[in-house]
């Protein structure tokens, strides 16, 4: 079993948590390779497990060479020594998928140029054939990172859909949460699914969603890139889907709620595309007055432009006084204001940082 460099990318400030899935998931420690992105060493098994169980990461990249370089021939010298022939076979096209970050004086597209260049002529080395680029819909996407004076080149395992794009979510809630970012509030707040879940501001209903898929077990299923992969073995990836879609257990109580009618609506439309709508209640309710006697809440709180900060400031205290009447065991908000937040409900006792878009946003741990 061939053990290789394994990178994930995850959302900028979670890269603790997404290090505790990834252990989980393959039983092998794992590191923060840079903000936004983790590594493992692992095996092509660990590639596909983490592409069908992973929650809280969005790609899973196959590294094939890392190193440093002066200048861009150095990047074709290095990427150049890969023997491509290994992993793509002469009849796939390819696309190379560029990304940079520091001061240089090229840009993202001629790394993509020169990386492209040194591997058709690697390959035209070794096979004496010329492989087809493609740039709309390779079978095979070369992915190449420059930071600084660092590089790495690898594989895209995912495809050119995100693992956060579940697929479930046919009614779009004006702010819709990243589900990846929804599960790891989940994982974060460390519910069971013997423990009852309630989020008490559900919009299009992402995070109760997310707790039945997780609860349920179900997993990611689609048309991945790996599954291109010559050189991998398919019946693996098979063998895995066929064995591992059974529930953790049984569901307490997972319940959404919101003041609008309307997402509440959407939130059961999109809990019925994923498969879990009888295992989730949706009601309608106004966060400040509904019962929250739940022992998990987690709830991304309104905020940004569409809300206006006086509007908040009234949210935010009803609701906060609204939690003061339970005995709940751990909360977790996130929220862009949490300063406000903090200054109306108190100090956490834990908090993440995290990008979000544009936003630097809050993420709140408080136990009772």
């Amino acid at each position: 079993m061939t053990v290789r460099e394994i990178l994930a990318t995850t959302t900028r400030g979670l890269e603790e948590v997404s290090i505790e899935e990834i252990e989980e998931i393959t039983g092998r420690e794992s590191w923060v390779e840079h903000k936004g992105m983790v590594g493992i060493r692992g095996s092509e098994e660990d590639i596909i497990r983490l592409n069908i169980f992973g929650r809280t990461i969005y790609r899973v990249i196959m590294l094939l060479k890392r190193g440093k370089f002066r200048n861009l021939d150095d990047l074709y010298t290095e990427c150049r020594r890969v023997d491509f022939s290994r992993y793509i076979y002469r009849t796939q096209s390819f696309a190379v998928v560029p990304k940079r970050s520091g001061e240089h004086d090229f840009t993202s597209l001629d790394i993509g140029r020169i990386v492209g260049q040194a591997i058709i002529d690697s390959y035209m080395e070794s096979e004496g054939v010329r492989l087809k680029v493609n740039l709309r819909s390779p079978h095979i996407r070369v992915i190449t990172e420059v930071r600084g004076e660092r590089y790495w080149i690898g594989l895209d395992t995912t495809g050119e859909r995100s693992l956060a794009k579940r697929g479930y979510r046919v009614f779009n809630h004006p702010a819709p949460l990243n589900p990846a970012i929804g599960y790891s509030l989940i994982k974060i707040a460390e519910w069971r699914s013997e423990e009852s879940l309630l989020d008490p501001m559900c919009g299009g209903g992402t995070i109760p969603i997310e707790a039945a898929r997780a609860a349920l077990n179900k997993i990611n299923e689609r048309d991945f890139d790996f599954l291109r992969f010559y050189f991998l073995n398919r019946r693996k990836y098979l063998e895995i889907l066929k064995s591992q879609e059974k529930p953790k257990g049984e569901i307490k109580w997972i319940e959404g709620s919101d003041i609008n009618p309307k997402y509440i609506k959407g939130a059961l439309m999109n809990a019925d595309k994923a498969d879990v709508k009888s295992y989730v209640k949706f009601t309608v309710y106004d966060a400040c007055e509904r019962p929250l006697d739940f022992e998990k809440i987690v709830v991304n709180l309104p905020y940004g432009v569409r809300t206006p900060r006086r509007g908040l400031k009234e949210t935010y205290h009803c609701f906060s006084k609204n939690l003061k009447l339970y005995d709940w065991k751990c909360l977790v908000v996130m929220t862009a204001e949490g300063r406000l937040f903090k200054k109306i409900h108190g100090e956490p006792d834990r908090e993440f940082k995290i990008q979000y878009g544009d936003l630097d946003t809050d993420l709140l741990i408080y136990h009772k």
